[in-house]
């Protein structure tokens, strides 16, 4: 009888045990690696990482420098340079990997030609310190490697600064393209033995980062922020499986796909990107509907139910067998519910699901080894499906889901963005929140993550571009964004998603399982590092009361500007008895070789084209203005600029926008189709991240077409076309019109520091537009006695077209009819240089044939 009681109470234990793994993390977790990842061989050169520290400037060496830094050395390839230091006097001190008779690895300190080996073979896949010191005092280059010492003397008496690169060193005349794969942290500088420059390399500004003394940029190329593998999604396995499928996780390192008519069984290793298939050599499951399975850690058994007829069948990998010949009759009347286990009760419960064109809001009991199926109609909650649940403590958390109060399908269904907690046992319901205003629909992966030390949970959404992780907690409403989007395209005839927690990788598991049609149907996994964080603690900012620090030899430049300036003002006030009012309120305001547009003369105010706030820029330069005012163009690398650049361009020529495969020719062109996929999703990613910085800026995706809605966002290039077509088709007189659109000119060229092939048709017919556009105005009637218009246009005129003869001989004219003379000779030369330099003649008529 004992014997009898042991075996009814062994299964309880090893129920309670395996879902405790799967749905519950830990409450001690790995600790957030940071750092900046150098890639390194088998990259191309142009892929490779370089870091520059303090953004290329001469770094201050004192009477003694020391550079320190925490290191990881891969194995990928431990074989090349760590860093480069170069001195103003061209000498350069370097740290470099070389390879041992018997291909063990070892550090060697190089001092121009010099080699000096350190004996202490390479530590792989751990953190080490590594510090070089300069002593100018002392004559002598000292390193110590992982706590071994090694000095050399060395004459630095001549020498006063040096440039330091990581990487792939990019300083002329000493490029170096052989660099070891290693990633570092924590670099430090100190001069004279006080800390002068601190990068952690934790938070980051696209390709910068800032130190967190003196702010100082240390700017890299092709980085890889090891911060941000904790919020960006990797895909690790896809594959096209039968209709039907149902998915679990052992909270390891295996997943299990069962196809209900088949008699095979799939198994996936995300650790080892294996796959391989298992035999069903008798029975068949019991579940109805997908997703109606769990696994059994303990036992090593999957177990499917079937809500409907209140039966299971478990599959043992012992016998791969099922343990019930009979398959499902009933139609499901549970699609898409959500079951988690309850250690306290050794029971798994099942909220919600739909069927019969109904949701329920039923909470079932299931004890598979015990007394079978209970039902609890929890009547405060109204009835929905895609809910996602989650135990903690003894209470049952219910998030979200999608339904409406009487659980009827033709009576308008809607989303619900809701937290309960669910009393086990008593039943007692408790409506913690609800959010009502959401920026766009989702639904929850089936389950949350528990995060028991901070009484939250993570949740797989639907929300925004594929898919994003969020995070929530019972005592406070909101959603918190812990991952950039997954860019999984979710359309379909059906969705399931999931979400699960490997404790011996530390990651993190998206699964997406959608039905694309009536024959095909397919899943996706996704893996990110563990824990997640949430994307506002990735962008470095400077702190109130952190501004840069300037020395003194800052303060001799700012007083002798401050100087020049207030000199070149009394000059020109010399010279003019009024000042016009200046309609250029750019950051970035244009330059024109040739000719360099006055401001226009007009009275009205600048109230149309203010782009100091909330703002892009093209003409005149690339610029992009937060909200707060803050200029934040530093944050684009050439790839993100580029992007944004084609998705504005194209938005606005076409309201499509963008087709996906044309992004990726222009931008990606070299990668295979993986690759430029994973590019686009992940630099799409980062522009959705950067525009939460601008205001309502939405980047939006249709069928692989990618477009841009500015929204309270101003873009001089859009409010341009605005103009050009309000003139084209309205009154071609409009006065205010007019003025808007010249000021909005006379910024300068559209993107002058851009050369691509794909935006020359764009400058073409930008520039066409403006010249034939202008060249109609100055002939019209309200204009030909103006002449700060017809000044304005010629400027103009002479950005898009600097060989223009209408513009050189409408500015002359005005300049020397009104005894500006010399300056009419300075244009008429600049512009006979210029003409002989771009055509290879000589211009043939003389200042007199013009002005006449």
């Amino acid at each position: 009888m004992i014997w009898q009681l042991v075996r009814n109470i062994i299964p309880y234990f090893a129920f309670s045990f395996s879902l405790i793994l799967m749905l519950v993390r830990p409450a001690e977790c790995k600790e957030i690696d940071y750092g900046l990842y150098i890639k390194s061989y088998p990259e191309i050169d142009s892929k490779k990482t370089s870091l520059v520290l303090n953004a290329n400037d001469p770094i201050s060496l004192g009477r003694e420098l020391r550079l320190s830094f925490d290191m990881f050395v891969r194995k990928d390839n431990a074989f090349g340079v760590v860093f480069r230091l170069i001195t103003d006097n061209d000498d350069h001190i370097d740290l470099l990997f070389t390879a041992g008779q018997n291909n063990e690895r070892y550090p060697i300190l190089v001092v121009n030609e010099e080699v000096h080996p350190v004996s202490r073979e390479i530590a792989f896949g751990k953190w080490i310190n590594v510090s070089v010191g300069l002593s100018k005092t002392g004559n002598q280059v000292s390193l110590v490697f992982d706590g071994k010492e090694l000095s050399v003397p060395f004459g630095l008496a001549k020498a006063s600064s040096a440039r330091i690169a990581f990487g792939r060193c990019p300083f002329e005349s000493f490029e170096m393209a052989d660099i070891a794969s290693v990633n570092i942290r924590d670099v430090k500088l100190f001069r004279n033995q006080a800390l002068a420059y601190y990068w952690k390399l934790k938070e980051h500004n696209g390709d910068r980062a800032l130190d967190s003394l003196n702010h100082a940029e240390a700017v890299a190329t092709n980085p890889v922020w090891m911060l941000d593998m904790y919020a960006t999604w990797e895909k690790v396995y896809s594959k096209k499986v039968q209709n039907n499928s149902l998915f679990a996780f052992n909270g390891s390192d295996k997943f299990y796909i069962v196809q209900p008519d088949t008699n095979k069984i799939l198994v996936f290793d995300p650790a080892r990107h294996a796959e391989h298939e298992l035999a069903v050599l008798h029975g068949c499951m019991a579940s109805n509907a997908p997703n109606q399975i769990y696994y059994d850690a303990l036992t090593d058994e999957l177990i499917t139910y079937n809500i409907d007829e209140n039966r299971y069948s478990t599959f043992s990998f012992h016998t791969r067998s099922w343990s019930s010949d009979q398959k499902g009759t009933k139609d499901p009347g549970y699609l898409n519910n959500s079951s988690v286990f309850s250690a306290r009760d050794s029971a798994v419960f099942s909220f919600g699901g739909y069927g019969y064109y109904s949701y329920n809001n039923d909470l079932i009991r299931m004890s598979p080894h015990g007394n079978g199926f209970e039902t609890i109609t929890l009547s405060s909650i109204p009835p929905r499906y895609f809910s996602a649940t989650a135990m903690m403590g003894n209470s049952l958390y219910i998030f979200a889901g999608r339904g409406n109060p009487s659980g009827r399908q033709e009576l308008s269904p809607r989303n619900y963005y809701d937290l309960y907690s669910v009393t086990i046992p008593g039943y007692k319901v408790t409506k913690l929140w609800e959010e009502t205003s959401v920026p766009s629909d989702f639904l929850p992966g089936e389950n949350m993550i528990v995060d028991t030390e901070n009484r939250a949970f993570y949740v797989l959404t639907t929300q925004v571009s594929g898919g994003r992780l969020i995070r929530i907690t019972p005592d406070k409403q909101g959603f918190d964004t812990v991952s950039f989007p997954i860019e999984e395209d979710l359309e379909g005839l059906y969705l399931y998603t999931n979400l699960y927690y490997s404790s011996s990788q530390s990651a993190l598991y998206a699964l997406i399982c959608k039905k694309k049609s009536q024959t095909e149907t397919e899943v996706s996994i996704y893996s990110m590092n563990f824990p997640p964080i949430s994307l506002s603690s990735i962008h470095q900012t400077v702190r109130n009361g952190q501004q840069r620090k300037f020395s003194l030899s800052h303060y001799l430049m700012l007083a002798a500007a401050v100087c020049g300036v207030s000199l070149l003002v009394w000059r020109y006030r010399r010279r003019r008895t009024h000042k016009p009012h200046d309609l250029r309120s750019s950051p970035h305001p244009a330059i024109n070789t040739l000719q360099q547009p006055e401001p226009l003369e007009i009275g009205l105010a600048d109230t149309h084209h203010e782009f100091s706030k909330s703002a892009i820029c093209f003409l005149g330069g690339f610029a992009v203005i937060d909200r707060e005012g803050n200029d934040i163009s530093g944050q684009f690398t050439p790839t993100l600029k580029y992007l944004l650049i084609l998705l504005i361009l194209h938005s606005r020529k076409d309201i499509k926008g963008l087709a996906g495969r044309k992004m990726i020719n222009f931008l990606w062109p070299d990668k295979s189709e993986e690759s430029a996929k994973n590019n686009r999703n992940v630099y799409l990613s980062k522009l959705r991240a950067i525009a939460d910085q601008l205001g309502q800026f939405e980047v939006q995706s249709t069928n692989e077409t990618w477009s841009i809605k500015l929204n309270d966002v101003r873009c001089d290039y859009t409010e341009i076309l605005d103009l050009f077509d309000r003139l084209k088709s309205g009154n071609p007189s409009d006065k205010t019109a007019i003025y808007r659109l010249l000021a909005l000119l006379q910024r300068g060229e559209l993107l002058p520091a851009v050369e691509t092939d794909w935006i020359d048709p764009f400058k073409s017919e930008f520039s066409s537009t403006t010249v034939e556009l202008l060249t109609k105005l100055l002939h019209s009637s309200p204009y030909v006695d103006n002449d700060d218009i017809r000044l304005a246009i010629a400027d103009i005129l002479f950005i898009h077209d600097p060989v223009n003869e209408e513009a050189l001989h409408l500015k002359c004219s005005i300049l020397f009819n009104s005894g500006r003379k010399g300056i009419a000779k300075h244009v008429y030369d600049n512009f006979c240089r210029d003409y002989q330099q771009l055509l290879g003649i000589a211009f043939s008529h003389s200042l007199t044939d013009i002005v006449d």
